[in-house]
């Protein structure tokens, strides 16, 4: 199965694969493609950014852990999400989904195979039943009421 990184199983030790690959520095398996929307922007399947004159772009981290970078789009800087760039430039959207999706949950592993393309309802779907967050308390829609 690890001879195909885009076939990879989720498990909690996914994050630390791909962290150890990526320090590695590996070309077996880290591979680089252009964004279509800025052809002189790369991303690597890891969430790496750069331009192809070699400029290594940086991600800022918020607090729920998502990274992003700030590029350039048309002329102009936008903020996109690493998950984002990554998938938009390695996994085909035939369906046209609108978000990405982080299979096991951690939003700091943007490895390609820990992503998929999914439409809101699927994700929202994923976050309740695959992870079991969210419909807790006064985030579940029949809190306060009465039977």
């Amino acid at each position: 199965m690890l001879n195909n990184p885009y076939i990879f199983p989720c498990s909690k030790y996914i994050l630390y694969f791909c962290e150890k690959i990526h320090d590695m520095d590996n070309s077996k398996y880290l591979k680089w493609g252009k964004l279509a929307e800025n052809p002189e922007i790369e991303v690597s399947n890891f969430g790496d950014c750069r331009t192809t004159s070699g400029f290594i772009y940086k991600p800022v981290f918020c607090s729920n852990g998502y990274g992003r970078y700030k590029i350039p789009i048309n002329g102009k800087k936008k903020v996109i999400g690493i998950h984002t760039l990554v998938a938009k430039v390695f996994l085909p959207n035939p369906e046209n989904k609108t978000e990405v999706n982080h299979k096991n949950g951690d939003p700091r592993n943007n490895c390609v195979w820990n992503l998929e393309w999914v439409t809101h309802e699927e994700n929202m779907l994923h976050k309740i039943f695959v992870l079991g967050k969210g419909m807790n308390g006064e985030n579940n829609p029949m809190y306060g009421m009465s039977g």
